[in-house]
């Protein structure tokens, strides 16, 4: 008896409770409506269809994406899954083909550009070379020791009287140049060979002016 009459209180505290709520959404989509706002407030007995806005205030606060309605997935399941036009994909693959001709016109280019700093950068090394070569030329030539003044007379440097015939020239000259000629000192010290190179070049200066003296 008891557990019935509990039963039958909870019922129309239910009902009261359903009717005040139902009483109350009719008040609200009045009130909307009256307004002009796109708000509509449902009975507590109706479920909420998936585009009510609590749903889409609850996915707005949770970050999750509105789930699509059962229009849109049986139109996406009757086309297959695929509801993109060909000129869509057309357009993406027209887009993707002139970025390709894109990064392949840059990858070119930079390729050109590295040839032209490698040719540049062989050019500075070359020069560099050159440049080292001609400046250990020129140290070497101004520490080489400079032949002393000679003083000697052109008959004195070929050995001959000054009384001399052109035959006892010529034979002074054949003879001075076989002892002091530069390829037969080949074996000897650098600072041997250049002073026998600068004796030859006495001695031929000496033959040349003694030989034009006699009208040779």
């Amino acid at each position: 008896m008891v557990t019935n009459a509990l039963l039958d209180l909870l019922k129309v505290l239910r009902w009261t409770y359903v009717s005040i709520c139902n009483t109350a959404t009719a008040f609200f989509n009045f009130l909307a409506k009256l307004f002009g706002a796109n708000i509509r407030f449902y009975p507590i007995d109706e479920p909420l269809p998936e585009h009510a806005h609590l749903y889409q205030l609850r996915d707005t606060i949770m970050g999750k994406q509105s789930k699509p309605s059962a229009t849109a997935q049986q139109g996406s399941q009757s086309s297959g899954g695929n509801n993109q036009s060909p000129d869509f994909y057309k357009a993406q693959s027209d887009r993707n083909f002139a970025r390709y001709e894109r990064e392949k016109a840059r990858a070119v280019k930079a390729e050109k550009h590295v040839q032209s700093l490698e040719a540049r950068l062989q050019q500075v090394q070359k020069d560099l070379t050159r440049a080292q070569k001609e400046a250990i030329q020129a140290a070497h030539a101004a520490l080489a020791p400079k032949p002393a003044p000679d003083h000697r007379s052109d008959e004195e440097i070929l050995g001959v009287g000054s009384d001399h015939s052109l035959s006892e020239l010529k034979n002074a000259h054949i003879r001075l140049v076989g002892r002091y000629h530069p390829d037969k000192h080949q074996h000897m010290s650098p600072a041997f060979q250049q002073e026998s190179e600068h004796e030859f070049q006495r001695i031929t200066r000496a033959y040349e002016r003694l030989k034009a003296r006699l009208g040779e």
